[in-house]
C-alpha cells in the first residue's frame, strides 16, 4: 500500500541522515531520525486540514514553517549541543 511504502522511504531516509550527521561528529543521538520520521504525521495532519479547511495553501505554510523554522535550526542547536556536551568545547 501507499502508507505503507511513504513510511518506508521516510524510515529509510532517516536512518541514513542520521548516519551522515552521526557517524562524523562520532554522536547518534537520533535528532535526524525522529525529525524525519516527524514529518509522516505532518504530512497526514495537514491532508487532513486540507480537506477539512479547503484550503492549499495552509499545507505549504505548515512544511516550511515546520522545516525552516523549527526542524533545522532546532536539529542544528541539538547536534551542537550534543557534541559540546560530549567534547567539552
Amino acid at each position: 500500500p501507499k502508507a505503507a511504502a511513504m513510511i518506508l522511504v521516510f524510515f529509510v531516509s532517516a536512518v541514513g541522515h542520521e548516519l551522515l550527521i552521526g557517524v562524523p561528529c562520532h554522536i547518534l543521538t537520533c535528532w535526524a531520525f525522529w525529525g524525519i520520521m516527524g514529518q509522516v504525521p505532518l504530512i497526514l495532519l495537514t491532508k487532513w486540514l486540507r480537506k477539512r479547511l479547503r484550503n492549499e495553501q495552509l499545507g505549504n505554510i505548515l512544511f516550511w514553517v515546520s522545516f525552516c523554522i523549527f526542524g533545522q535550526p532546532a536539529s542544528i542547536i541539538l547536534y551542537m549541543r550534543a557534541y559540546q556536551k560530549t567534547y567539552g568545547v
